[in-house]
């Protein structure tokens, strides 16, 4: 028996839904957060990227956002474990 993962979803756009999607059916994650900036009804759902660097259970983050976003956010969390979807940066 293996423990569960906390992760974190940040963005849920067109590939985001895709990946998020896909996690949500793999048994060794837990999704605790799903940021983004549109209202959505989705559990877990957050908008206070504040709450996901400072939880400690919380131990990796798939950044699925625009590209221009990704080096700011790889900065932000730089205590997280992070896949990101697309280049790191421009």
């Amino acid at each position: 028996m293996y423990k569960k993962k906390n992760i974190a979803v940040i963005g849920i756009g067109y590939w985001g839904i895709k990946i998020f999607n896909y996690l949500k059916k793999k048994k060794n994650y837990n999704i605790k957060y799903i940021y983004t900036r549109k209202k959505v009804n989705i559990k877990n759902n957050t908008q206070n990227l504040q709450i996901i660097k400072n939880d400690n259970s919380v131990k990796e983050i798939f950044l699925i956002t625009p590209i221009d976003t990704h080096y700011k956010l790889a900065r932000y969390f730089d205590n997280k474990i992070l896949f990101i979807e697309k280049p790191l940066s421009l």
